[in-house]
């Protein structure tokens, strides 16, 4: 598996240079790109390749996270040299640009066994015109085992979907780490406070939350993939300053970080808890300082996790 240089005119050279793969499994890809689309054009076909280029990876550009990866099947296609090539002079009059980041090659997935190694590590396959006429290419998409996408419009809703789906995951471990399930806040309050342009409490199923976020309103109009949106209730306010209307029956109450960042972080600390019901709990980021802030409200800690502490 190769990746391109960000120097189009430079690709052949860095194929011929480049290290042996070493112990990795055929057909796998590995980038640092979290998600990877593949596709297997026919690097005969200039055409097809600008129609790759111009539907799908102009869609990518500037993104970082998504890798279009290129499959070279010796025996089929051309020489890998001369496919890179190909692809060079395709990209070119698609995209208009000499850098080519977002590209990888996959020469090391020469058959079925390995094409199903390569669909596990692929988040989806563009299905391209010349797999209609039957051929290894048609075998490829039947084989490979992922997300087929057919038209260029059905790209970033997927992407969208497959990173909410990771956000969410990553959101969601702590609080089974530390002993939460996700309806056992069904009905009541959750503070969560400073969670940036995205809430941290979607593992609670059906619980009322209620945002304090200074910037929430710069985050509404600049960031598109903010949620905080889907909260009872949010408020542009300091988390230093006491929200009258919140009340004091919150079942938890989530600082994270916050403390990190606020001017007065005891004051913080007290008014977050000052949120609490009886019985209630407050989780804070671990940290050296953290044990002089405690003393700023009646709680001590319960249980903890990697980064996380509970507060009751």
């Amino acid at each position: 598996m190769m990746e391109a240089t960000s120097d189009l005119a430079r690709m052949v050279d860095a194929v011929l240079e480049r290290p042996a793969s070493g112990a990795a499994a055929p057909g796998m890809i590995e980038s640092a790109a979290p998600y990877r689309v593949l596709a297997w054009p026919d690097y005969r076909s200039e055409r097809e390749l600008r129609e790759l280029f111009d539907g799908y990876a102009q869609q990518l550009l500037g993104q970082g996270d998504v890798s279009l990866c290129l499959l070279q099947v010796p025996g089929v296609d051309p020489r890998l040299e001369d496919a890179i090539e190909a692809t060079a002079r395709a990209w070119k009059q698609a995209v208009g640009s000499p850098t080519a980041g977002c590209l990888h090659f996959v020469d090391d997935a020469p058959g079925v066994a390995s094409w199903t190694a390569l669909g596990r590590s692929a988040h989806a396959v563009v299905a391209l015109e010349s797999a209609r006429s039957g051929g290894a290419r048609r075998s490829f998409l039947q084989t490979v085992g992922t997300r087929v996408l057919r038209h260029p419009a059905q790209l970033q809703p997927l992407l969208n979907t497959v990173r909410s789906a990771d956000r969410e995951a990553r959101s969601n471990a702590p609080w089974s780490e530390l002993g939460y399930t996700p309806w056992l806040f069904e009905g009541a309050t959750i503070v969560d406070v400073a969670p940036g342009p995205q809430l941290r409490t979607h593992y609670f199923e059906s619980a009322v939350v209620e945002v304090i976020e200074p910037r929430a309103e710069l985050f509404s109009e600049h960031c598109r993939w903010s949620d905080l949106g889907r909260a009872h209730r949010v408020w542009s306010r300091s988390p230093s300053e006491r929200i009258a209307e919140i009340g004091d029956q919150a079942c938890l109450v989530i600082v994270g970080d916050a403390l990190e960042s606020v001017d007065d972080p005891s004051r913080t600390l007290a008014t977050a808890a000052s949120y609490l019901a009886p019985g209630g709990e407050l989780v804070v980021k671990k940290s050296r300082w953290l044990d002089s802030q405690i003393a700023s409200v009646d709680l001590t800690p319960v249980r903890s996790s990697a980064s996380l502490t509970v507060l009751a």
